[in-house]
């Protein structure tokens, strides 16, 4: 999917939150530059077990800061 996007610092950034019990930034908007930087860091993921808490890991990753950077405010 990631490369399909334009990926670079002014156009569009990607950051990776995993969750299960609790929320784990894997990466930053600002970590990768490319999309073969992006399918790198995807591939250095390792998978959390246990509960989804979808909602709370929004949340956590909209307090951050990182609403306004995602929807440019």
């Amino acid at each position: 999917m990631t490369l399909n996007f334009d990926i670079s610092r002014d156009t569009t950034r990607v950051a990776v939150v995993q969750y299960s019990s609790y929320p784990r930034t894997e990466f930053d908007l600002d970590t990768y530059s490319s999309a073969v930087g992006v399918l790198r860091g995807i591939d250095l993921i390792q998978y959390m077990s246990g509960i989804a808490l979808s909602m709370f890991t929004l949340c956590i990753t909209f307090t951050l800061g990182r609403f306004e950077q995602i929807f440019h405010f």
